[in-house]
């Protein structure tokens, strides 16, 4: 016999509210859902775990519970954060709509996020990609004429382009110019 999932009333029907003001915000789709996710999940610790019925009962050393039980279950940094996140912003509403005396959330930290370095191209990587697309763009405007119509410093960023294709391909006809002045006049 297959067993039916048992639909759960919410103990906190603030949430509801939240979820509201969210779509109000023009949150995308996507985000409210996940916020709703995650404070469902926030409700459900509250009440089963730690017998909390209602968001007044709430203490700051409560979320902190649920941030640890988040950490037990070695979920990544970012899911944490968000779900967090949301924590913070609905007792944030809370507060706002006068439904709480205090934000308890608002001291509450996100972990920091681990930042990645960017991914760094060798030159050897970099002169066949950019050389390709500058002479893409040079036949491209050769073929349209459109450097003779471009006005402003625009007809100069037609020859600009040409000096980049040469000094990619080698050419050092402005080499001596970049040396010495440390830029190369095109006009």
């Amino acid at each position: 016999m297959k067993k039916v999932k048992e639909e759960r009333k919410p103990v906190f029907f603030e949430i509801s509210g939240f979820k509201f003001e969210l779509a109000k915000m023009r949150m995308s789709e996507n985000t409210v859902n996940a916020y709703i996710s995650d404070l469902e999940q926030y409700e459900k610790f509250m009440s089963e775990v730690l017998n909390i019925r209602n968001v007044r009962q709430i203490k700051s050393e409560d979320i902190s519970k649920f941030i640890q039980s988040l950490k037990r279950k070695e979920l990544s940094k970012s899911s944490i954060s968000r779900k967090i996140i949301a924590v913070k912003e609905f007792h944030k509403f809370l507060f706002k709509q006068n439904i709480v005396r205090e934000n308890v959330a608002a001291m509450i930290d996100t972990p920091k996020q681990e930042k990645q370095l960017p991914v760094v191209l060798t030159l050897d990587e970099i002169v066949p990609a950019f050389t390709v697309n500058v002479n893409v763009i040079c036949h491209a405007l050769q073929k349209r004429k459109a450097y003779r119509y471009v006005t402003g410093d625009g007809g100069h960023l037609f020859a600009a382009f040409l000096v980049v294709r040469e000094l990619l391909e080698g050419g050092d006809r402005h080499s001596q110019q970049l040396q010495d002045n440390g830029r190369v006049d095109v006009g």
